[in-house]
């Protein structure tokens, strides 16, 4: 699902520029999308989803948008109780976002869109 909120933001993109960057024109459009983006697709979990797909946050084009933020945030909460883990998994977090570490190995940046979500996870995200 995290596919969606990329198409979404992409449509609403398109659709602004389509209408001059007029927001009298484009903005009745947006509060359909955004209507049906809040009740369906704007869920914490395919909000985390869409943030940490690699195919998608290693992109020029990406933006993480608060609400976007706020989901991954909420999941980590949701998740673990354990204070410890959730600040461990908030600083992997940093290094995802920074490619630090296994996450910017060579491999791990060219199988960023070839691997599944993940599977790639499953090989890159294990710094511990």
């Amino acid at each position: 699902m995290s596919f969606l909120y990329n198409d979404l933001y992409r449509a609403r993109l398109a659709i602004k520029f389509g209408h001059g960057n007029d927001a009298r024109k484009y903005e009745p459009f947006w509060k359909v999308i955004d209507r049906h983006c809040n009740s369906l697709f704007c869920h914490p979990i395919y909000l985390a989803a869409y943030f940490l797909n690699p195919s998608y946050r290693y992109r020029q084009d990406f933006v993480a948008h608060s609400e976007v933020v706020r989901g991954l945030n909420e999941c980590i909460v949701r998740q673990d109780l354990d204070s410890m883990r959730r600040i461990s998994a908030s600083m992997e977090i940093a290094h995802y976002n920074s490619a630090q570490d296994d996450f910017g190995t060579e491999l791990a940046i060219s199988t960023r869109t070839d691997l599944e979500p993940a599977a790639w996870w499953q090989q890159h995200g294990n710094a511990n």
